[in-house]
């Protein structure tokens, strides 16, 4: 057998590894695509149910104040309040610990350290005033750091379309 007798053999076995190496590669590649969107989609719903848990938290500590002029929550509601800060936001702050960018985590720290100390002043029994100027002061850097972590939420979720 002479080597122009081989060359179609060889470039069939050869056209085969080639195909072989690049359907490996594509499947790697579309592999790390779908890690990224189930990263990002992971992501989007961890940021969901903090922001929801963080105004959930906010909005009972706001009605455990003096001078809420709402619906008064009753005491076992502004108690639930008082631990929904350790049960219900914690947990989700611990999670996204684990799956958020740096940037969105520095801005949900912001909002736990707002919210907890709120907890402790209505705790230590510290009469503050619904949407006192007292109130807004310490309520106004965890709507700052909401509004910073939803954009960085985006920034982490949206894929560019560049």
């Amino acid at each position: 057998m002479s080597l122009q007798d081989l060359l179609p053999l060889m470039t069939l076995v050869l056209g085969f590894g080639l195909s072989f190496v690049a359907e490996t590669y594509r499947k790697s590649k579309e592999r790390e695509f779908e890690l990224a969107d189930s990263l990002r989609a992971e992501r989007a719903r961890a940021y969901q149910a903090f922001l929801e848990a963080a105004q959930a938290t906010a909005t009972g500590l706001g009605e455990a104040t003096a001078g809420y002029t709402h619906k008064k929550a009753a005491d076992g509601e502004i108690e639930a309040a008082k631990l929904a800060v350790d049960r219900v936001f914690v947990p989700k702050l611990r999670n996204l610990e684990i799956i958020a960018s740096d940037a969105a985590l520095k801005h949900a720290n912001a909002m736990w350290m707002v919210l907890r100390v709120m907890r402790d002043e209505v705790v230590a029994g510290q009469a503050i005033t619904f949407k006192s100027p007292e109130y807004n002061e310490r309520y106004t850097p965890y709507q700052d750091a909401r509004k910073a972590l939803i954009a960085a939420a985006r920034a982490d979720v949206v894929v560019s379309k560049a």
